[in-house]
């Protein structure tokens, strides 16, 4: 395999051990960030691709403490999925699935309640509060679950009239957040609740009323970790590959063809503008992951030799 550009190149490296790939990743992707122009633009950067996310978590807990990285990789709380939740119920009222989501933050409230309350809502064909309200009158909800669901039909019917006094009321104490804050942003989300991009205003109010939960920002310089399968359709000047045994690409993984795993490394290598670099140690040290014994560990994957890249021991 030939680079598309002149002085561009495909090279594979193998290293005695993990801890001598470790450091010349390090070395190799800081000057990659100290030769980016300012500002950066993306095709510019650095991108490193893995078979799989367990990889990719590895390589990026051990390198992240040593260069700027970032990973596509954004685990939300279920306080935000629940907040984010409430948005969408306060731009369509009604929606028996949200409404349930929500309910299933209250401590009180059993499997056993919610099962009652779920039939009641079959059976009538009613929304939560009606079914609740139902089970309250008749008394199969008492004590603390009856407490809660009465706040909680109070906190329902104020989304359904879209009342941000007792919707902030109710998420400033749920979240612990400052009223006068969650009140302004949810202002703001009633202003724009007609726009078509919905999701994008959703997650832009729920990190203007809960900022701890946002997403921190991402350095325009910092390495790029991303799986093989989230990279299609990208392009970055540079492409690295580290630990891409065969062990690992193609595995012994039997959930994707041969062929599926053989174009998954072409789309791989076909990301960048200039460089791939293949990294993979012949040794695991004790306690890494990938330190136990399977079919090519050790050995660089089939897919590189097949291409004509050269692998190359690295002293």
């Amino acid at each position: 395999m030939l680079p598309h550009k002149d002085d561009g190149f495909v090279i594979s490296y193998k290293f005695k051990s993990t801890k001598a790939e470790f450091a010349f990743l390090t070395n190799l992707l800081t000057s990659y960030i100290a030769q980016m122009p300012d500002p950066p633009k993306p095709k510019q950067g650095t991108v490193c691709l893995f078979p799989s996310w367990k990889q990719l978590d590895f390589y990026f807990s051990n390198l992240s403490p040593r260069i700027p990285c970032v990973r596509r990789k954004f685990q939300p709380s279920p306080e935000r999925l629940w907040l984010e939740s409430v948005l969408h119920l306060i731009r369509r009222p009604g929606q028996r699935f949200l409404q349930r989501l929500l309910l299933n933050r209250l401590e009180a409230v059993k499997p056993r309640h919610s099962r009652d309350i779920v039939h009641r809502v079959v059976e009538r064909d009613c929304d939560l509060t009606a079914a609740i309200n139902s089970l309250l009158t008749d008394g199969t909800l008492t004590g603390n679950a009856a407490t809660q669901c009465r706040l909680f039909c109070d906190f329902l019917n104020g989304v359904e009239a879209q009342d941000i006094a007792s919707i902030a009321g109710h998420l400033a104490k749920t979240l612990r957040l400052d009223q006068a804050q969650v009140a302004a942003g949810l202002e703001s989300f009633l202003q724009q609740i007609d726009l078509p991009e919905i999701d994008d205003l959703v997650a832009k109010s729920a990190d203007y009323i809960y900022p701890q939960s946002a997403q921190p920002p991402e350095d325009p310089k910092s390495i790029l970790f991303l799986t093989m399968h989230g990279s299609k359709g990208l392009t970055r000047k540079n492409v690295v590959l580290p630990g891409l045994e065969s062990a690992w690409l193609p595995s012994q993984d039997n959930s994707q063809s041969l062929d599926e795993k053989k174009r998954l490394f072409y789309v791989a290598i076909t990301r960048a503008t200039d460089s791939v670099i293949i990294t993979y140690p012949l040794n695991r040290s004790k306690g890494d992951p990938f330190n136990y014994n399977t079919p090519g560990r050790g050995k660089v994957s089939p897919f590189v030799t097949a291409s004509g890249i050269a692998d190359i021991y690295h002293a």
